[in-house]
């Protein structure tokens, strides 16, 4: 009895498994990287190193004035303070972007984020401005403080807390628009992909505009003023070079700021309007940025809602067109059609195969489906291709109407383009029997009836359920003239009121008159001249 083959060689891999399994393997693609407290503590310091710079190189310039070199000393310290203060405050303020970069490597989508958190981290500029605007109104109580102790020495302690507030407003909005470009471009790109503010809830709070212009009139309006008046009026003829460098450090702090304010309006504005632009051109797949919580966030969110219900309809157009043609589908979304319909003067086309019951007896379930896809394709496009509205396949029959809802300027010119239609239909049924002949299929025979008269078109139904379709005796006359083309060796028959429309285009013969039921004249058909059964 031979032995059972071992544990190990039944699990065993083979080695060409092995390698084609590793070479088929994927890696998930990174997550991505949010901005984290290095970013934030560098650009702080950036900001507290430039104004502190600039100030006690000034007081320094200007060190014969009664707030000369004391002041420069005390701006030095004020800003190594700032600097060691601002590194745990931007490990605070970055914790929201520490779990949400948390969530992300654990493959949380951007849009199932936690919706504080995402609002913590692009609220980044305001929650700096708020606690740096709160430790320079600290600063400059302290400052005050200790001017009031040192009276006839240094100016009055008012000059000190006027000053040491405007300061105040100065950094927090210099911090605020440093941290702004942090947000526009590695955070909101990253946390909001999708250009949409609703999983953040109705209440999130965002900044009105008026707000970047009112901290812009605040700060270059008031607050610099304010400061150049204390620092010439109790300076003591500050030096040339003193007034330069507060001109310079004036001039870069405005510029960034005003940069900042101008990003934060123009920016949104001009993107907007581009992608406008391309949804005007007919590009439903564009998509707003959204770059902070503002008044041009909400207004780019509610655009790409509104590209998205435009894009929904289409698709709804697009996908009800199968169904009823684009035409139809239209006029239906558009609200022109009433329940209940109207009467009009169109042309009805009904085209039917021949001998469909023997040929479906002779094929399997499937078979059927797919001969008649493959046949009704043709027709349908035959008629689309001439204007025509197809109303319904009844079985292997096929009714379309050119009038109605849409017409092609005349009632002549609709009957035109039916004709064209039942004859391009004829030449597309001779290349598919070609085509069958060589796969040794019998052919297909169908007979087409073209009547034009009034009749009733709209939707026809209930407010639950409609159907847009065209009914009344011209119909049951396109009808009746497609079972009259057997017995007249015909593959279209038209009836005399639609060749008197046609007549002076199209060649034609008069197969004289025929009874209909339920109506007291014979109707007269004619023919095609070329045409062949």
């Amino acid at each position: 009895m031979p032995a059972p083959p071992s544990t190990e060689a039944m699990t065993t891999t083979p080695p060409a498994l092995t390698a084609a399994t590793t070479t088929t393997t994927t890696k998930a693609p990174p997550a991505p990287r949010l901005a984290g407290w290095r970013q934030v503590w560098a650009r702080l310091s950036l900001v507290v190193g430039v104004m502190g710079s600039g100030l006690a190189l000034f007081f320094r310039v200007d060190e014969n004035g009664d707030i000369g070199r004391p002041l420069a000393f005390g701006v030095v310290v004020y800003s190594a303070v700032l600097l060691v203060v601002a590194f745990p405050a931007a490990v605070l303020v970055s914790r929201p972007m520490k779990r949400l970069q948390q969530a992300l490597d654990a493959g949380t989508a951007p849009a199932r984020l936690d919706p504080a958190d995402v609002v913590r981290a692009l609220r980044l500029p305001h929650r700096v401005f708020g606690v740096v605007v709160a430790f320079g109104v600290v600063v400059a109580i302290a400052f005050a403080v200790a001017a009031d102790g040192h009276r006839g020495v240094w100016a009055p302690w008012g000059v000190f807390l006027t000053g040491g507030l405007a300061v105040a407003v100065i950094s927090g909005a210099a911090h605020a628009y440093a941290l702004r470009w942090l947000v526009v471009r590695q955070l909101a790109p990253l946390l909001l992909p999708e250009g949409r503010l609703d999983h953040l809830g109705d209440d999130v709070d965002l900044t009105p505009t008026w707000h970047h212009l009112m901290l812009l009139t605040a700060t270059l309006g008031i607050c610099w003023p304010t400061l150049g008046y204390l620092v010439l009026t109790f300076g003591k003829n500050p030096s040339h070079s003193a007034a330069a460098v507060m001109l310079v450090l004036y001039v870069a702090m405005a510029v960034h700021q005003i940069t900042g304010i101008l990003a934060s309006v123009s920016r949104p504005i001009g993107h907007l309007r581009d992608r406008m632009i391309e949804v005007r051109d007919g590009s439903l797949q564009t998509r707003a940025r959204i770059d902070a919580l503002d008044t041009f966030g909400r207004l780019s969110s509610e655009f790409n809602r509104m590209v998205e219900g435009l894009q929904q309809r289409e698709l709804l157009k697009e996908t009800f067109g199968r169904y009823v043609t684009k035409q139809v589908a239209d006029e239906i979304l558009s609200g022109r059609v009433a329940l209940g319909g109207e009467r009009r003067q169109a042309t009805v086309l009904f085209s039917d195969i021949r001998g469909f019951t023997e040929m479906s007896e002779r094929l399997s379930p499937e078979e059927v489906v797919a001969f008649l896809n493959e046949y009704l394709t043709i027709m349908v496009d035959c008629v689309l291709e001439h204007g025509g509205v197809l109303d319904k396949f009844i079985g292997d029959a096929v009714l379309a109407v050119f009038g109605v809802p849409v017409s092609q300027g005349t009632l002549a010119s609709d009957a035109r383009a039916a004709v064209a239609c039942a004859q391009a239909m004829g030449r597309r049924l001779d290349e598919l029997n070609s085509r069958r002949a060589s796969m040794g299929l019998t052919a297909i025979r169908i007979g087409i009836g073209v009547h034009t008269g009034e009749l009733v078109a709209g939707n026809i139904g209930s407010p639950k359920r409609m159907q847009y379709t065209v009914i009344g005796d011209t119909v049951n006359v396109g009808s009746r003239l497609e079972a009259l083309t057997k017995e007249h060796q015909r593959r279209t028959l038209l009836s005399g009121a639609t060749a008197d429309l046609v007549k002076d285009g199209i060649a034609l013969v008069a197969l004289g008159t025929v009874p209909v039921r339920g109506r007291k004249e014979p109707l007269a058909i004619y023919g095609i001249s070329a045409e062949v059964a």
